[in-house]
């Protein structure tokens, strides 16, 4: 299980992050802001493969696998 509350080494900026950047990160890289909103992504010479990385990231899954459970259908 992922520790989404420690820091990590992060593909994308290929170094280990704090949960923040990672999250603040995620947010431009997905274009939920804008890539200017984080001043580190700057810093990377290629915005798409970060993208592509960020995505097949495990920490970029804010739903942390829930999103595959199945609801019991007593809960509907």
């Amino acid at each position: 299980m992922l520790d989404y509350e420690s820091d990590h080494y992060c593909p994308a900026y290929k170094r280990v992050i704090d949960i923040d950047l990672c999250y603040d990160s995620l947010m431009g890289l997905s274009k939920s802001v804008k890539i200017s909103s984080v001043k580190e992504l700057s810093g990377i010479k290629d915005i798409e493969e970060a993208r592509r990385v960020c995505a097949e990231c495990p920490y970029s899954d804010l739903g942390a696998g829930m999103d595959d459970w199945e609801i019991a259908p007593d809960l509907l």
